[in-house]
């Protein structure tokens, strides 16, 4: 997380004209579906770690592997061919399914 810029990060997702929707601190309820996701995320990752506080490597491995959550779909699987793409989270994040 150390090389993170912040700065550029920020620039960029405003250029993109990000909306941020922050919840009061401890308060899960408020964040409805998204909060749920984060659970899920959680509930893996506990299952997942054996140690109390891993290295960072192992974190960074186990949380590559939960983006996957983006690749859910959301919407309808089409038959047909000639149908558009089934929706997932990562269209709206990265511009493409995967």
């Amino acid at each position: 997380m150390d090389e993170l810029d912040r700065n550029r990060i920020k620039a960029e997702l405003t250029s993109h004209k990000t909306d941020w929707k922050f919840i009061p601190p401890r308060s899960p309820h408020m964040g409805g579906a998204w909060e749920r996701l984060v659970q899920s995320i959680k509930v893996a990752l506990r299952s997942t770690l054996k140690e109390l506080h891993p290295k960072e490597e192992t974190l960074r491995t186990l949380l590559f592997e939960a983006e996957n959550i983006n690749s859910r779909l959301i919407t309808h699987v089409s038959v047909d061919p000639n149908d558009m793409e089934a929706l997932t989270p990562n269209h709206f994040l990265i511009h493409t399914s995967s």
